[in-house]
């Protein structure tokens, strides 16, 4: 994947909620986001949203939600862009 732009923990944080993802209220040092037709969770750290997404955090993902069936790669690095 080529990135044009800085990709934000808020930028990914929209994705997973177009694509279905809820967030879960809790306390701590993560935000969870749950996708109720696939029962997959996703942790994020409490970040200001403005943050940049390291690379670990983007891969980690992008390979969750495409092998748990939620979105492919493809398509999820489309979103991110803002292509869908």
């Amino acid at each position: 994947m080529t990135r044009l732009k800085t990709i934000t923990f808020a930028d990914l944080e929209r994705v997973l909620l177009a694509v279905g993802f809820v967030q879960i209220p809790t306390t701590g040092h993560h935000k969870v986001f749950r996708h109720g037709e696939t029962d997959t969770i996703v942790l994020l750290p409490l970040v200001p949203a403005d943050t940049a997404l390291d690379d670990t955090h983007l891969v980690a993902v992008r390979k969750l939600v495409d092998e748990r069936g939620v979105i492919a790669s493809d398509a999820f690095d489309g979103l991110l862009r803002g292509e869908g």
